[in-house]
Formats: structure tokens, C-alpha cells, sequence
């Protein structure tokens, strides 16, 4: 009954704030930041994330775009790319397993396997898949590397120049209280522990837009209701 009458009231509050534009990056092909042996990769790109006006605790979207050829005998139809967080753009020689020593546990782990040569263990815990991928900027991360996801790099190459990394910020729904870009139950149960009162550590006092009023009540709750279980918005 209680979303029925607040269903009622929420044409009168303000709703989610705009996405941010997406920027568009050239991936090489021949860019790796995952171990390598009897090869020769070039350094995957490390992107400055304060140069991208990203920081941590923002959610963005990493979309891959294009495709390569993985090798010369192979056709342009690859589409493999990781990505790993990083506190510093060190990156050591291609030998080592661990290449990024400031690397910082993001997203669902990938699985990279083994290197064509030899096969050598290049897994690591901190790197993730991109495909079309929503993550969460991690505390201490300042780069993001993106290289290619192959196991033999140095005969890679991308004919039509298309190989590329879209990544957009995101924007979570008002109502997001405990930063996990979703509201749900949760918020719910932060809001409902600061009802009829004055904000807590984690403020549940969302309306109006931005600050609030110094108070938790029922415009506080339209908020949180108008936004239930709205996905972030990207583009």
C-alpha cells in the first residue's frame, strides 16, 4: 500500500541526471599487459583516469569496438581485450607473470590462459574481459590498462584501424545509497533506519537535489521509489 500512495507523488521529483559522452580509443592489437614468451608485444595503453575525468568509486562502461587479425594467416575477426585497474603505470618485461605491480582487483576475473610458446600460465586475479562491461572504479586506482586478449601478440595487426575501446562514466540513479548504482532493498533499509529523522553517516536525505533538507521523510522516500531498481544510464 505504502508504493501504491507513493506512486501516486512521483511526477513532482526531479529524475536521474544525464549520462556522460563516450570517448573512443585505438586498442593496437599488438598491446599486452599479460605475460608473453618468445614474443614481442608492445605495452598495453595506460589510461590516466583523472585525464578522462574518472575517479574511483565512478562506475563506467567499457565497450569493445572492431576487431583484429591474430595473426597473418588469420582473418580481421578477433575481438579479445582485458583490462586491469592500476595504482601506477608500471609495467615490468613481458616475462613476468604479475607485469602490473600496482594492479587492482576490478570486475569478473578473466581467464587468459596459457601463452602459445611454451605454454606459460599468464592468469592473473585483477584483470576482466571487456566486451560491453559496466564496472566499478576501485579505491587507488589512478590507470587502466587495455591491451589486446591473445596469446600471441607480435604478428597481430588491425587492417581497417577499427580496433577500439569505447569508455563512458556512468550516472546511477538518485536513490543510490549504499553505491552500488542500483537501488533496491538496501537503500530501502538505509532510508527506513534514518525515517523521520536527521541524516546519517550514509545520508539517506536525497531530496531536493543535491544537499537535501536536513530531514528524512516521505519526498525523500519518492525519490528512492521513482528510482527502484532503475539501471545506471550510459551512453
Amino acid at each position: 500500500m505504502i508504493f501504491a500512495r507513493i506512486l501516486f507523488y512521483v511526477s513532482v521529483v526531479c529524475g536521474v541526471c544525464g549520462p556522460v559522452s563516450a570517448g573512443i580509443y585505438s586498442i593496437d592489437p599488438r598491446a599486452a599487459f599479460l605475460r608473453t614468451n618468445q614474443d614481442s608485444p608492445v605495452n598495453a595503453t595506460a589510461f590516466l583516469l583523472a585525464d578522462l575525468s574518472l575517479f574511483p568509486g565512478d562506475f563506467i562502461r567499457l565497450q569493445q569496438l572492431g576487431d583484429f587479425k591474430a595473426g597473418t594467416i588469420y582473418n580481421d575477426v578477433s575481438k579479445g581485450m582485458v583490462a586491469i585497474f592500476s595504482s601506477s603505470n608500471v609495467l615490468l618485461s613481458s616475462d613476468q607473470l604479475n607485469r602490473v605491480p600496482g594492479a587492482i582487483d576490478a570486475g569478473i576475473d578473466y581467464n587468459s590462459g596459457t601463452t602459445y610458446f611454451g605454454s606459460l600460465d599468464t592468469n592473473i586475479a585483477e584483470d576482466f574481459a571487456v566486451n560491453d562491461t559496466s564496472v566499478q572504479i576501485p579505491q587507488g586506482a589512478v590507470y587502466l590498462f587495455i591491451g589486446a586478449a591473445d596469446s600471441l601478440y607480435y604478428d597481430n595487426s588491425d587492417p581497417d584501424s577499427d580496433y577500439a575501446v569505447s569508455i563512458t562514466r556512468c550516472t546511477c540513479p538518485a536513490g543510490d545509497l549504499d553505491s552500488d548504482c542500483t537501488v533496491n532493498l538496501s537503500d530501502f533499509g538505509i532510508l527506513a533506519s534514518q525515517w523521520l529523522g536527521i541524516p546519517g553517516d550514509i545520508s539517506a536525505d536525497i531530496y531536493p537535489q543535491p544537499g537535501g533538507d536536513g530531514f528524512v521523510d516521505i519526498l525523500d522516500l519518492l525519490v528512492l521509489a521513482e528510482n527502484w531498481l532503475v539501471p545506471m544510464q550510459c551512453e
